[in-house]
């Protein structure tokens, strides 16, 4: 299985065809879930589903508008600490 590894900001992303995999470190913040959203409909938009995994151990505690952009949108994500 093929795959690609690219970076947002600082916070590491792994594209296995469906699964997105990313590491996020420190801050989330509104323009780095717009670029992970827009990688995510690529995804989903080549392979009919996506699936997102999320490592947060590195990252900030999270604000108000962190969680936000999760509602904009049908997506399904495992996050473990």
């Amino acid at each position: 299985m093929s795959h690609i590894q690219c970076s947002i900001g600082r916070h590491q992303v792994l594209i296995e065809q469906d699964v997105l995999s990313v590491r996020i470190m420190g801050p989330f913040l509104p323009d780095a879930a717009t670029q992970l959203l827009q990688l995510a409909d690529q995804q989903f938009r080549e392979h009919g589903r996506v699936f997102l995994v999320a490592d947060v151990s590195e990252s900030d505690r999270p604000g108000q508008r962190r969680g936000a952009w999760l509602l904009a949108g049908r997506v399904w994500a495992a996050m473990w600490r």
